[in-house]
């Protein structure tokens, strides 16, 4: 068998089509989940509150932004009513105006909001 022979027969292969196949497979993957992290991470907020329950406010932000909120009834009763008009601002700048001059704190966690 002559050199030339070896590669000519080793191209016939079905492992690059193969590798080709995956490659584009992984490359969709990716491309879907950076998209994806994206939409998450820039939701924009926009609220008109005036003397709304802080329960109503934190309803509101779990609508726009997607994500869970967890607190406790007698907790959330004592925060005074929210009066806020926001436009295109993020999920942290957002909260930060809300829980401003409460008596609550907050934490978030994996698209949770304690």
């Amino acid at each position: 068998m002559k050199f030339y022979e070896f590669f000519r027969d080793a191209s016939t292969l079905s492992i690059p089509k193969q590798l080709c196949r995956v490659m584009r497979i992984t490359a969709f993957i990716l491309l879907a989940f950076l998209i994806q992290v994206s939409a998450s991470s820039k939701a924009q907020i926009s609220l008109n509150l005036k003397q709304q329950s802080m329960r109503k406010a934190l309803k509101d932000l779990s609508k726009q932004s997607g994500y869970d909120f967890i607190y406790a009834d007698q907790d959330i009763s004592l925060a005074k009513p929210i009066s806020l008009n926001l436009n295109n601002v993020s999920l942290e700048k957002a909260l930060q105006l809300c829980f401003a001059d409460q008596p609550l704190v907050y934490e978030v966690s994996d698209k949770t909001v304690m």
